[in-house]
């Protein structure tokens, strides 16, 4: 990393940047989706509740696939492979 030009303090601060950014994006997406409910007529009560339902699956999912993502890059091989053959990473054979 100092042969690059990096501190282990830089990284921490990119990684703790990248991280606020994504949950900062996923709260953006929960709020225009409790919104939308609001539109259709519901109380805000039962807006939120069912727009953080409808998201909490799709957010949960987002998370642990960056965050497998992110291992995989730091591991410089495949975590897993899927059924085709594909490495999760992209660094499977062929790559």
């Amino acid at each position: 990393m100092l042969a690059a030009g990096f501190t282990i303090n830089l990284l921490t601060l990119l990684g703790i940047v990248l991280s606020v950014g994504l949950v900062v994006d996923d709260a953006i997406v929960m709020v225009e989706n409790i919104e939308r409910h609001l539109q259709e007529g519901k109380r805000p009560f039962d807006a939120a509740i069912h727009g953080a339902r409808e998201l909490v699956g799709p957010i949960v999912a987002m998370t642990i696939t960056r965050r497998s993502r992110g291992c995989c890059r730091r591991a410089g091989s495949t975590v897993a492979s899927m059924p085709c053959g594909r490495a999760t990473c992209g660094r499977g054979p062929g790559r």
